[in-house]
């Protein structure tokens, strides 16, 4: 987990897959960031999961990395 920082800080150059950095967990909530540049699901893939999910982030070009804040909760 992380205590405190930028969101934005410490950023890989290059990532074989999403990178995901817990910043809370407690029961019932984890708060997580997320790191991809141009990673998706491949097509007709549909993601499900038992907790509830809400995301923000700026989707940017395949060259340029995407920060995502996930916050799941039940």
């Amino acid at each position: 987990m992380i205590e405190s920082g930028s969101l934005f800080a410490d950023i890989p150059e290059t990532l074989a897959a999403e990178q995901l950095t817990t910043l809370l967990a407690k029961p019932n909530l984890r708060i997580e960031r997320i790191v991809s540049r141009g990673h998706a699901s491949p097509p007709g893939f549909w993601y499900d999961q038992p907790q509830a999910e809400w995301v923000i982030g700026r989707v940017t070009d395949a060259g340029e990395p995407t920060v995502w804040l996930a916050v799941h909760y039940q």
